[in-house]
């Protein structure tokens, strides 16, 4: 479960930049994860509002933007979108690497990031 040391990354970034800024409180943390980066939405979310409480981030409103994965073929030069594969029964949906169109081998080009996007803050008076 390696989503509270990101959560833990996330919020002391955010802190720190927050003190830098002279900022009392974050209200609202807007974060771009992609979707090979395969962690759980869910668990982060929680995971910063543990790791927030007593600093300026506590009670903040997290915000994802799902970003999908982008690959380039090595054979025909496909670049788009990965395919998924559903597995109903664990209610996932798995990227799959192969080349939608000829099935060989890929670049990723997008989709494993996870980036702090903008934060909104109340500045001290």
């Amino acid at each position: 479960m390696h989503e509270f040391s990101v959560a833990s990354s996330i919020v002391s970034s955010v802190a720190a930049e927050a003190a830098r800024r002279g900022a009392s409180r974050v209200t609202d943390v807007y974060l771009g994860l992609g979707e090979l980066n395969f962690l759980c939405m869910e668990q982060l979310v929680y995971a910063i509002g543990i790791i927030s409480e007593h600093t300026a981030l506590e009670g903040a409103t997290v915000h994802i933007e799902n970003r999908p994965a982008r690959i380039r073929c090595n054979s025909c030069g496909y670049e788009g979108g990965a395919q998924h594969e559903e597995f109903g029964e664990f209610h996932q949906s798995i990227p799959l690497l192969s080349c939608p169109s000829c099935g060989g081998s890929t670049d990723i080009l997008e989709g494993r990031e996870c980036e702090i996007v903008n934060a909104t803050m109340v500045m001290e008076e």
